[in-house]
C-alpha cells in the first residue's frame, strides 16, 4: 500500500500529492473529510458511502498487513 506523508505549511495547509491530484481514478477538485479523534477518511465528494466502505476494506485489509508484519518484528526484538 502506498502511504503518503505531508505536512501542514506554515499556514496550516496540507497539500496533496501531484500523484494523487491528478490520479485517472478522479481525486475529484472537492473533497470530503470524515475524521474521528485519532484519523480522517478523506474521499471524492461524489463517492457514494458504499464506494468508500468498499474502499476502506481494501485499506483495512493492507493496515492489518502491517499490523502483522510489525508484531512479528517486535516478537524478534
Amino acid at each position: 500500500m502506498v502511504r503518503f506523508k505531508q505536512k501542514f505549511d506554515s499556514s496550516g495547509k496540507i497539500y496533496f500529492p501531484k500523484i494523487l491530484r491528478e490520479a485517472p481514478s478522479g481525486f475529484a477538485p472537492e473533497l470530503t473529510i470524515a475524521p474521528n479523534t485519532k484519523c480522517a477518511v478523506v474521499y471524492p465528494s461524489g463517492l457514494s458511502s458504499k464506494e468508500v466502505l468498499e474502499s476502506l476494506k481494501v485499506i483495512q485489509k493492507e493496515l492489518s498487513l502491517s499490523a502483522d508484519r510489525e508484531k512479528r518484528a517486535e516478537a524478534k526484538r
